[in-house]
C-alpha cells in the first residue's frame, strides 16, 4: 500500500493506524511526509505559505540557496 492510498483509504484514525501496520519504516516515513504536506496545505493557520514541497519536489535553486542536500538522509539523531 502506498503512502497516498493509506491516507485516502483511511476514514478515521483507527483505520489510519491499522493501514500503517502494513508498511515498512521507509513507507511509514513517506506517509508521514505526505500527511504533513496535506496538513500544511489545507489547515487555515498555515495558509500564508506559498508552497509546501516534499524534498524531491523542491526546486534545485531553492535547495542550493538553503544549503539543503538533494538526497534524503533519513532520520538523523543529533546527540
Amino acid at each position: 500500500m502506498s503512502a497516498k492510498s493509506v491516507i485516502l483509504n483511511s476514514n478515521n484514525w483507527e483505520e489510519f493506524n491499522q493501514n500503517l501496520l502494513e508498511l515498512n519504516k521507509k513507507e511509514k516515513g513517506n506517509t508521514f511526509e505526505l500527511f504533513t504536506k496535506a496538513y500544511f496545505k489545507t489547515h487555515p493557520v498555515y495558509r500564508f505559505y506559498d508552497e509546501v514541497w516534499l524534498l524531491d519536489e523542491v526546486p534545485t535553486n531553492e535547495l542550493k540557496k538553503l544549503g539543503i542536500p538533494s538526497q534524503d538522509l533519513g532520520i538523523v539523531t543529533l546527540l
